[in-house]
């Protein structure tokens, strides 16, 4: 399965909500290529954010995930995996990103609001493709590394991953049950 499907499917809501036992069976070895340790350690890391990371962990239902029969994990991917586990801001770990001056938030992402999907190999909005859009609000957009002033802000997208979107299509929810911006 292509990188970009399985992030989108790890952060989906595709699953059934009352699943609360998981055995995963991974196998990273291609015989028609030899291993990427980049990737492997980028797939690792999906899987520690998605699975077993303090947010995960608070989101889930999942009680018991479980990675069975690994037949490859390098130190690297070890690091990487405990790195996000371990983070109290695992969205910032898992991309590579600085610390944010505004702690992540949940928020929903406005109908019809511009969304950056497509980043360079350095990281950056590849600003050669155009930004998507949906005839719906999307909700559980996760923002992180917000720097608290710039338009575009880093966020998760449920079904996309790691995406660029404008700071003033964002609705997020107060403890007390109200919405700000």
């Amino acid at each position: 399965m292509h990188e970009l499907k399985v992030r989108g499917v790890l952060l989906g809501d595709d699953h059934e909500p009352e699943t609360s036992k998981l055995s995963i069976k991974l196998k990273l070895k291609s015989k028609f290529a030899p291993i990427n340790p980049l990737k492997t350690r980028r797939w690792w890391n999906w899987i520690a954010y998605a699975f077993f990371s303090r947010r995960a962990r608070a989101c889930t239902s999942l009680k018991s995930p479980a990675l069975m029969r690994i037949g490859s994990m390098s130190i690297e991917d070890m690091e990487g995996f405990a790195a996000v586990v371990n983070s109290d801001h695992p969205e910032e770990e898992l991309f590579d990103r600085p610390r944010g001056l505004i702690k992540p938030r949940d928020a929903t992402l406005k109908r019809g609001a511009p969304i950056r999907w497509k980043f360079t190999d350095e990281g950056e909005p590849n600003l050669e493709w155009d930004p998507i859009k949906f005839d719906y609000a999307i909700p559980f957009v996760r923002t992180f590394s917000d720097d608290g002033s710039s338009t575009w802000v880093d966020a998760i997208v449920p079904g996309l991953g790691r995406c660029k979107v404008q700071r003033d299509n964002l609705e997020f929810q107060t403890a007390d049950g109200n919405v700000s911006r």
